[in-house]
């Protein structure tokens, strides 16, 4: 028995190790996206020796840092790719240096035009960035599951969560924004065709972790990008004939939300159905607080200094007010010009990123994250990258530069379908 379990044990081995070199060599994998992915997921900051705040900023910013830099010149291409993104990380970059507290403020700026830059001048298809985001996003999700069997100390008690963020409990809206991408990604992966063995479990234990988390923001998230999906799933299946009446049934689906919007109806029956309050976990006493200061510095805003005086709370909770904040309106009003720009693209191209979008889109309307590399803002940035690399037109010496940088990764050139 001993000698069958030690051959069994040392074939499954053998298997996993051909299976990982497979991933490593074939390019299927995007390594340095992995890493990113892994590092702002949070997941293992409960083993790294620095603060929640250094450790969001940090470790993502040098890893960006080297990815960028590996190929300058493709870098400064990504960035004149887009007038609009170009506006606005200088528009945001010059508010930094003006502000009142323009140390962390250009750190900040410098943080979201690198993550930018880096995910616009990626080369891959999307069935490889959607599979290193599920195998990236599975893999930071090790320590909140262990956290559910075995407690083993403040590190893996608080995995997934940013070192305990909050203090009351371990799977707070980070571990469940991870296990929420888990299950969207690895959905993607099978509307492209992809399906590994691996799937099953890491789609059970996003679900466990979300059930745990009990954030209504992932939740809400996760549905959201998942009908978008299958909305994909079924455009996809459905004959040109047909396409109209699945056209006017989404107009008559989407009516009773726009009715409801327009009584503001809408927030008390989320509020209800999410188990919040009707101010939706005191955001909306935020948001208010944040227009109030937006209405004070509307150019150039405050850097990053507007919450740090004597307000209770710590960020706008609205990603894209907190952009109007740190740099001004026009940086956000660029921004979103960006976001449905990408969205109206993605949508007319049946992407399968247009579930990313949609993911990191409703994510950054209730969470304050979406100039930084965390797991939400990551996925909005890839689908809006997507629809500018297809546009983009490398100049030759920026071409003969990334034909330079594939050969020394061994992948194939191609640009982001």
């Amino acid at each position: 028995m001993l000698r069958s379990y030690g051959s069994c044990r040392a074939g499954l081995v053998a298997v996993g190790n051909r299976g990982l070199t497979h991933l490593r060599k074939s390019g299927r994998v995007d390594w340095g996206l992995f890493l990113l992915v892994v590092a702002a997921a949070q997941g293992f900051y409960g083993f790294v020796p620095l603060t929640e705040g250094q450790s969001s900023l940090l470790l993502p910013g040098g890893i960006l840092a080297i990815l960028v830099l590996r190929v300058p010149v493709s870098a400064i291409n990504a960035l004149l790719a887009n007038p609009l993104i170009l506006f606005m990380a200088v528009w945001i970059f010059g508010a930094a240096l003006f502000s009142v507290n323009p140390g962390s403020s250009l750190y900040m700026a410098t943080l979201f035009i690198l993550m930018v830059i880096y995910l616009i001048q990626r080369r891959s298809t999307i069935e490889q960035t959607v599979r290193t985001f599920a195998l990236a996003t599975t893999a930071s999700l090790v320590p909140s599951v262990v956290a559910i069997v075995q407690p083993l100390g403040v590190p893996v008690r608080y995995g997934g969560s940013a070192v305990g963020y909050a203090g009351y409990f371990p799977f707070n809206s980070w571990s469940s924004a991870c296990a929420a991408a888990v299950v969207l990604s690895i959905a993607t992966l099978r509307l492209v065709g992809d399906s590994r063995v691996w799937h099953f479990p890491a789609v059970a234990s996003g679900l466990l972790i979300l059930v745990m988390a009990k954030s209504a923001t992932a939740v809400v998230t996760l549905v959201g990008a998942m009908s978008v999906l299958v909305g994909i799933a079924a455009w996809q299946r459905t004959s040109a004939r047909s396409k109209p009446l699945v056209i006017v049934g989404v107009g008559i689906g989407l009516l009773p939300t726009v009715l409801a919007f327009g009584n503001f109806e809408l927030l008390p029956t989320l509020a209800e159905a999410t188990g919040r309050d009707d101010k939706l976990s005191n955001r909306t006493d935020i948001w208010q607080a944040a227009l109030e200061g937006i209405y004070d510095s509307p150019i150039f805003g405050y850097g990053s200094g507007f919450w740090n005086s004597s307000r209770f709370w710590g960020s706008a909770q609205n990603g894209f007010l907190e952009i109007a904040i740190n740099g001004g309106v026009p940086a956000a009003l660029t921004l979103v010009t960006v976001v449905i720009v990408a969205g109206f693209r993605l949508t007319a191209a049946s992407s399968s990123l247009l579930g990313f979008w949609m993911f990191g889109f409703v994510f950054n309307l209730s969470i304050s994250q979406i100039a930084i590399p965390t797991v939400p803002s990551l996925a909005l940035w890839i689908a809006i990258a997507s629809t500018v690399g297809v546009a983009a037109e490398p100049t030759a010496r920026a071409s003969s530069a990334i034909a330079s940088n594939d050969r020394r990764l061994g992948r194939s050139p191609g640009v982001i379908e």
